[in-house]
Protein backbone atom coordinates (compact mmCIF):
# COMPACT_ATOMS: atom_id res chain seq x y z
CA UNK A 1 0.00 0.00 0.00
CA UNK A 2 1.10 3.39 -0.84
CA UNK A 3 1.46 6.54 1.32
CA UNK A 4 0.67 9.82 0.47
CA UNK A 5 0.60 13.31 2.44
CA UNK A 6 -2.91 15.43 1.87
CA UNK A 7 -4.19 18.60 3.42
CA UNK A 8 -7.62 19.12 3.90
CA UNK A 9 -9.63 21.84 5.89
CA UNK A 10 -10.55 21.31 9.24
CA UNK A 11 -14.03 20.93 8.82
CA UNK A 12 -13.69 18.19 6.36
CA UNK A 13 -11.01 16.50 9.14
CA UNK A 14 -13.15 17.23 11.85
CA UNK A 15 -16.51 15.32 9.74
CA UNK A 16 -14.22 12.76 8.87
CA UNK A 17 -13.46 11.90 12.96
CA UNK A 18 -16.88 12.51 13.74
CA UNK A 19 -17.82 9.45 11.62
CA UNK A 20 -15.04 7.31 12.85
CA UNK A 21 -16.35 8.01 16.29
CA UNK A 22 -19.83 7.16 15.37
CA UNK A 23 -18.36 4.08 14.24
CA UNK A 24 -18.85 4.62 9.84
CA UNK A 25 -15.09 3.86 9.70
CA UNK A 26 -12.20 2.33 11.69
CA UNK A 27 -9.87 4.72 11.04
CA UNK A 28 -9.65 8.19 8.99
CA UNK A 29 -7.54 6.35 6.37
CA UNK A 30 -10.60 3.77 5.86
CA UNK A 31 -12.80 7.05 5.70
CA UNK A 32 -10.57 8.82 3.02
CA UNK A 33 -10.06 5.01 1.17
CA UNK A 34 -13.59 5.34 0.78
CA UNK A 35 -14.19 8.78 -0.52
CA UNK A 36 -11.62 8.29 -3.02
CA UNK A 37 -13.38 5.10 -4.21
CA UNK A 38 -16.75 6.77 -4.23
CA UNK A 39 -14.75 10.50 -6.29
CA UNK A 40 -13.31 7.29 -8.65
CA UNK A 41 -16.26 5.40 -9.22
CA UNK A 42 -18.26 9.16 -10.00
CA UNK A 43 -15.59 9.98 -12.20
CA UNK A 44 -15.83 6.71 -14.01
CA UNK A 45 -19.45 6.83 -14.53
CA UNK A 46 -19.30 10.65 -15.72
CA UNK A 47 -17.21 9.71 -18.42
CA UNK A 48 -19.68 6.83 -19.38
CA UNK A 49 -22.30 9.41 -19.66
CA UNK A 50 -20.82 11.79 -21.39
CA UNK A 51 -19.56 9.06 -23.85
CA UNK A 52 -23.03 7.84 -24.01
CA UNK A 53 -24.37 11.04 -24.56
CA UNK A 54 -21.72 12.01 -27.64
CA UNK A 55 -22.37 8.66 -29.10
CA UNK A 56 -26.16 9.44 -29.17
CA UNK A 57 -25.73 12.90 -30.83
CA UNK A 58 -25.72 14.62 -27.38
CA UNK A 59 -23.59 17.26 -25.53
CA UNK A 60 -19.58 16.49 -25.90
CA UNK A 61 -17.80 14.17 -24.51
CA UNK A 62 -15.87 14.85 -20.66
CA UNK A 63 -12.87 15.78 -22.85
CA UNK A 64 -12.88 19.40 -24.43
CA UNK A 65 -12.61 20.30 -28.10
CA UNK A 66 -8.85 20.43 -27.73
CA UNK A 67 -8.50 16.93 -26.05
CA UNK A 68 -7.91 17.76 -22.72
CA UNK A 69 -10.59 17.53 -19.55
CA UNK A 70 -11.90 21.39 -19.82
CA UNK A 71 -14.95 19.86 -20.69
CA UNK A 72 -15.20 18.06 -17.51
CA UNK A 73 -14.17 20.60 -15.93
CA UNK A 74 -16.66 23.64 -17.12
CA UNK A 75 -19.39 20.98 -16.40
CA UNK A 76 -18.11 20.53 -12.34
CA UNK A 77 -18.14 24.73 -12.57
CA UNK A 78 -21.80 24.85 -13.73
CA UNK A 79 -23.43 22.16 -11.67
CA UNK A 80 -23.38 20.88 -8.25
CA UNK A 81 -22.52 17.51 -7.49
CA UNK A 82 -24.58 14.96 -7.41
CA UNK A 83 -25.40 13.07 -3.82
CA UNK A 84 -22.66 10.31 -3.10
CA UNK A 85 -24.09 7.51 -1.48
CA UNK A 86 -24.51 7.09 2.14
CA UNK A 87 -21.68 5.88 4.20
CA UNK A 88 -21.28 2.54 5.33
CA UNK A 89 -23.38 1.80 8.33
CA UNK A 90 -21.68 1.81 11.32
CA UNK A 91 -18.92 -1.00 12.15
CA UNK A 92 -21.18 -2.43 15.14
CA UNK A 93 -24.32 -2.96 12.71
CA UNK A 94 -22.06 -4.93 10.39
CA UNK A 95 -20.84 -7.00 12.96
CA UNK A 96 -17.01 -6.01 12.92
CA UNK A 97 -15.02 -4.00 15.85
CA UNK A 98 -12.59 -1.24 14.81
CA UNK A 99 -9.69 -3.23 16.50
CA UNK A 100 -8.65 0.11 18.45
Amino acid sequence: MSKTYVETSTELLEGLDEMVREGYYANRTEGINDAIRLLLKQYKLSKLHAKDSHLMGGAPTASGADGNHSGLAAHKQAAPNPPLAAPNPPLAARGETSGT
